[in-house]
């Protein structure tokens, strides 16, 4: 109940400020048995960013929500739970014009996890993570984005144990 109620209000707080907002998204990736499921918001920190030949360097921030499913919850095969991760990320993205349509990104945000992760072999001591982003992507002339990454969470060492989990997602974005 908890989550839909979470998710309810992301949504309602998507709803009004998605004029406000660049681009919407949804991704999917793979881990560590485990799966990621998310919707997030990219926008512009500045919408002048300077150009340097056919290619300029953009900062952005995302606000995202994830489900993420472990599949080996307390090392028990077949034992699956789920949590949800509220993130925060500033990005660096250096792309091309509308001649040059793929990019590339990396950024490292906050991560707020509602229970502590789990699953096969990992027990994260900490709900608060760094979640450190690369990705490429190719933007269509249609305005889709096509993004796929690599994410990596953990404390940076600042409580032990600090195992860190990754993911490989495939991200959609529809931009406004």
């Amino acid at each position: 109940m908890q989550k839909r109620l979470v998710f309810a209000l992301f949504c309602l707080f998507l709803c009004c400020t998605v004029h406000a907002v660049e681009s919407i998204s949804v991704e999917a990736g793979i881990g560590n048995m485990a799966n990621l499921y998310q919707i997030a918001i990219q926008n512009p920190w500045d919408s002048d960013c300077p150009v340097l030949k056919d290619h300029q360097i953009r900062p952005l921030w995302a606000l995202s929500l994830s489900e993420i499913t472990e599949k080996k919850y307390h090392d028990t095969s077949g034992l699956k739970h789920s949590l949800t991760d509220f993130g925060f990320t500033p990005l660096l993205r250096w792309q091309g014009t509308r001649l040059h349509p793929m990019y590339a990104e990396l950024g490292i945000g906050i991560n707020y996890m509602t229970q502590k992760y789990n699953n096969n072999d990992r027990t994260m001591s900490s709900n608060f993570q760094f979640g450190d982003h690369i990705g490429v992507g190719y933007v269509f002339s249609n305005g889709v984005d096509l993004n796929l990454n690599f994410q990596h969470y953990s404390d940076a060492g600042i409580k032990m144990p600090n195992p860190a989990v990754n993911f490989v997602n495939l991200r959609l974005a529809f931009s406004f």
